[in-house]
This record gives structure tokens, sequence and C-alpha cells, in this order.
């Protein structure tokens, strides 16, 4: 009985993993052909080019050029990061990734989400980027990835009950794994400052036990580094399904001249079975998280208002990194 149990948790973990991770100028929207997820989902496209900064730091195949959706994703069994751009930080994560024992399944997204061209109310008309009419700094990215209590509620598309459902039915910070009282975060700059090297993470999704993450978020002179990963197991009525360790995230944001360069991975440690399930699910994860970055940057007005598909087999194909890149 102790196996059949297992095997069944271990089904329902490979139907819904959880995974961490989070692009556009309001020039066009381009319908979604026979979107999956039951909706016609628009996207927003580029209206125009991007500056000679900006695109020097795109990996090798990616391209955001007028008239694209400027988001592209990889998801794949190996080793190595295909889209990982060239920003100040980027080896932090490589190597947080890298250090993984088993080969792991990647997820990797970049997108670009170009500031809004128009002033927030009250502001001069000569700003015409980010909050007051100017780009965010590094200081106020590192302090929108801080708000961790925002994830609560955030939904998803479940490919396998075709409905939005979801994603965290509980997120906050705690004071360490073993006491997890839990503490507010942070709400201003100078709160950011009071932060310590690492904080930890409760979350609850409705199918397993509460996980905790450990988090480090670190800013440079040009981007936000943020690293996590799973200290606790992953388990299902105490059963555990992966071990510590096993999945590990990381972010890059940048805020370039002419919008904000945001990247993610999410290493998983490769399951037995169910491969394909575990793609499908972690993807519209990822994408779940997308939305709520987009979200929590148009509410501090840094970008423009930004349409994405919920459902992964919704994107336009261009957007998937093609195996052989």
């Amino acid at each position: 009985m102790a196996g059949l149990a297992l095997m069944l948790a271990a089904l329902w973990l490979f139907a819904c993993v959880p995974c961490p991770a989070g692009a556009a100028d309001a020039a066009g929207q381009a319908g979604s052909p026979a979107s999956k997820s039951g909706t016609s989902q628009p996207y927003t496209l580029l209206s125009h080019e991007l500056s000679p900064e900006t695109r020097a730091l795109l990996p090798q195949g990616v391209d955001f050029g007028p008239g694209s959706f400027p988001f592209v994703f990889s998801e794949r069994y190996g080793r190595g990061l295909k889209l990982v751009p060239a920003l100040e930080g980027r080896d932090a994560i490589i190597q947080h990734v890298a250090s993984q024992a088993s080969t792991p399944l990647l997820i990797e997204a970049i997108v670009f989400l170009p500031y809004s061209r128009k002033p927030p109310a009250g502001a001069s008309a000569g700003g015409s980027t980010g909050a007051s009419g100017r780009k965010p700094t590094v200081e106020e990215l590192a302090l929108l990835f801080n708000q961790f209590s925002s994830l609560q509620g955030i939904s998803y598309w479940s490919a396998s009950r075709s409905r939005m459902r979801t994603l965290y039915a509980a997120s906050y910070r705690i004071s360490d794994p073993k006491e997890r009282k839990k503490i507010e975060d942070p709400r201003t700059l100078q709160d950011l400052l009071t932060l310590p090297p690492r904080s930890f993470v409760y979350q609850k999704d409705q199918t397993f036990d509460g996980i905790v993450l450990e988090i480090t978020i670190e800013t440079n002179r040009s981007a936000v580094v943020m690293r996590n990963r799973n200290v606790t197991p992953l388990s299902m009525l105490s059963i555990p399904l992966l071990p510590a360790d096993a999945v590990r995230a990381g972010f890059l944001a940048a805020p370039l001249p002419d919008g904000i360069l945001l990247y993610f991975v999410s290493s998983l440690q490769q399951p037995a079975i169910a491969r394909e399930r575990v793609l499908e699910s972690a993807s519209n994860k990822a994408l779940a998280l997308l939305h709520w970055f987009v979200n929590e940057a148009e509410a501090r007005h840094f970008i423009e208002p930004v349409s994405l598909p919920w459902n992964i087999d919704d994107l336009p194909p261009d957007s998937r990194l093609a195996a052989s890149s």
C-alpha cells in the first residue's frame, strides 16, 4: 500500500509541479489562433527598434525587432543555458544552476518590457518612461521582486483541468525554515537596505504540502540578481516526492534605456516518469509568474500595459527557441 500511495502521489506531482519564474510596447495586438486555453488571448507586439545597448545584451538567436512578440522560451532536459543575457550577474545564475548534481529539466525565458511612453498622471510632459516620467532604478526592481506576499492568490492555466486555478494559496516571508514566523515584505527602499543576505519564503499550492524556499536577491550597477532553491522536500500527504535542493531558479532584471530586460531560469531535478506532463505544468506556471511581474510593473507605471497568453501552447511559434539553437 505504501508503494501505491507513493506512485499516486508522484502522478499528482508531475501533473502540477510548482515552478518559481517572469514583455512589450502596445503597438499592436496579435490574436492567438486556436487558443488551447479556450480564449482568443492576444499578445502585445513591439512597435519600435530596440536601442543598440539593449540589442547587444540579447543572447544568440534572439532578435526582438519591430512587430515581434518580445518573449522567447526554451524547455528541455540537459545542461547549459541558452537564453541568459550578457548582464552583470549572469555568472552567478549560471553557476547556481550548473552546480546541481543531476541533469535537470531546464525552463528558460527572456522578455523585453518597454517603458511606458506616456507619463503618469501629474508628471511633466517631458518625462516618458517609468514612474514619475523616468525608468526604474535597480533598487526599485529589487523592491518589486521582494513582494512575495503578492504572489498569494495568483492564477495559472491548468491544462489537465482546462481551466484557471489558483497557483499559490499561501505565499509569505518567514523568519527561518524551523520557526517559520511570518514577517512582512519590505515596503520602501529604506526597508530594502535592512534585509539580511538570505530570506526564506513559505509557499503552499492547492495540491502539495507547504514548501520553504531560500531566496537571495542582490543588486549590482545594472541589474537585480535573484536565486532561490527549495530547502524543504516537496511532499504530498507528508510523503516526500522531491528532496531539498531539487528545484532551483534564477532571475536577472535590468532597467535599460528603452525598457526592462527580464530573464528567468528554473532547474528541476529530472523525474523518472511523466516528462511531458512536467513540462506542461511547469511552463504554464512560469507564464503565471511572468503575468505577476508584468502586473506589478504596470501598477508602478514602469511599463506599457502588456497582453500575454496563459497557456504555453498559445505562444507564437517564433517564441520557442529551436532545439538546435
